[in-house]
């Protein structure tokens, strides 16, 4: 049964990668621009990526898999009295408060092709 669980454990772990890497490649087709990472982001990666799947597992949303990767979207209700869908939820909830502001700002910089504006 161990094995079994081992088993089972590593194809979550190969499933959630493949999503993480697929969540990536769209959103920066969606949005033509390579996201950036701020300073000492990719220590967090890797201090993340040593935690485990058993952490990931307990924490992470659906549309949390890509965060470290800088491919997510933020939860705009976690941080705002909570968000009803849970686990399910499609958007991050490990973003913090300000992130989807602080992205929206990014995006307008780099690529203000993309950003319709309202007339």
């Amino acid at each position: 049964q161990v094995l079994w669980q081992h088993q089972r454990e590593q194809q979550h772990q190969e499933q959630q990668q493949a999503l993480w890497q697929q969540q990536r490649e769209q959103q920066q087709l969606a949005a033509g621009c390579v996201p950036t990472r701020e300073p000492g982001q990719q220590a967090g990666l890797d201090l993340m990526g040593s935690l485990g799947t058993n952490w990931a597992d307990s924490v992470l949303t659906v549309g949390s898999a890509g965060h470290w990767a800088g491919a997510c979207n933020p939860c705009a209700f976690h941080h705002k009295g909570g968000c009803q869908s849970g686990r399910d939820c499609q958007f991050c909830h490990l973003c913090g408060p300000g992130e989807k502001r602080r992205r929206k700002k990014e995006r307008r910089a780099i690529c203000p092709s993309s950003v319709m504006r309202a007339w």
